[in-house]
């Protein structure tokens, strides 16, 4: 092979490696933005749970493992 065809192929891997880290950044990005998205319903999820009344014939089970049963 000559040097240009190396030379060549070589910036070929090399652009192709860069358009890899670009993606490879962007979707690391982009799941550090969707673990936000999901922490935050999480977080109002578990709010809302807390705050709905249930109905006078619910009664709710304890959630925290260390609390004692009732009898």
């Amino acid at each position: 092979m000559t040097f240009q065809t190396l030379q060549a192929k070589f910036d070929d891997l090399e652009a192709a490696h860069k358009r890899l880290r670009q993606h490879n950044t962007e979707f690391t990005e982009r799941n550090e933005i969707y673990a936000q998205v999901v922490h935050a319903l999480t977080t109002e999820l578990a709010h809302l749970r807390r705050a709905q009344t249930p109905p006078p014939n619910v009664q709710r089970l304890p959630t925290d493992t260390t609390a004692s049963p009732r009898t």
